[in-house]
């Protein structure tokens, strides 16, 4: 069984069931980066960057108040834990 999550904020939307919406953390060069696709309308957004569990206040530039609040409700401790693996 899938778990389906769906997000919304500011008008954003992060939806898992729709292949425009993307969620991705990455390790490169011993930092972490977080890539987000979402939804603003038709419209696709992008946002990234440097992401650092510690301090998530501080992570992903500009946008990292409205970044955060999405990809703590994406992405759950366990599916994080499993990217840490690779």
């Amino acid at each position: 069984m899938d778990m389906k999550i769906k997000v919304e904020v500011n008008g954003l939307v992060y939806d898992s069931s729709n292949p425009k919406c993307k969620c991705i953390l990455s390790n490169s060069q011993r930092k972490l980066y977080a890539f987000l696709l979402v939804l603003d309308g038709d419209m696709t957004r992008r946002y990234w960057g440097e992401y650092d569990h510690d301090a998530p206040e501080d992570s992903i530039g500009n946008d990292s108040n409205l970044l955060i609040v999405f990809y703590v409700q994406i992405m759950p401790d366990d599916f994080i834990m499993q990217l840490h693996r690779f």
